[in-house]
């Protein structure tokens, strides 16, 4: 009996461990991905909430099929919506604030550093959605923040000069 279990630990580990209930679960990532945002000590559990929540395309959705892509979807539209949109905003306003400090010659009133939050997100590894859809969050927000500051530099050349101090 005791070798019959000890040969067996892999099933019986894969059955506990099994999380593709997070399938029919999926709307409450948002609001996962909100409350984690808010604790940027909590940030690093960010690739094993996703591993969880990905878990249904390797044993219950084929990736594949048309369910398997709406899922990858719906966690990249989880991930947009509740971590890089948020994350954009926050740098953001802080670049538009030392851009506005600098012009103003009243840098002594900007905080020298981002907040914990943003530092936290950005120092994550590249998240592992499937073996083949890998997302990484800095890439994501330097993209869309240098799109950003190139779009309102090309619509309105005289805050170019701005935007490049």
């Amino acid at each position: 009996r005791e070798l019959k279990v000890a040969s067996g630990w892999q099933g019986h580990l894969a059955r506990l461990c099994d999380t593709s209930w997070c399938y029919w679960m999926r709307d409450l990532l948002q609001e996962l991905l909100v409350d984690l945002r808010q604790r940027p000590n909590d940030v690093h559990a960010l690739p094993l909430l996703f591993g969880a929540f990905a878990s249904p395309l390797a044993s219950l959705v084929p990736e594949g099929s048309d369910a398997g892509k709406a899922l990858l979807a719906d966690l990249r539209c989880a991930l947009e919506g509740g971590i890089v949109q948020p994350l954009c905003a926050s740098i953001e306003e802080d670049l538009r604030l030392l851009t506005h400090a600098i012009m103003q010659n009243t840098q002594g009133n900007v905080p020298s550093a981002a907040s914990p939050e943003v530092l936290a997100l950005l120092q994550l590894r590249p998240l592992a959605l499937t073996k083949d859809s890998v997302v990484d969050i800095k890439d994501q927000v330097e993209a869309r923040l240098s799109r950003h500051f190139y779009d309102l530099a090309a619509l309105v050349p005289q805050d170019a000069e701005a935007y490049a101090r």
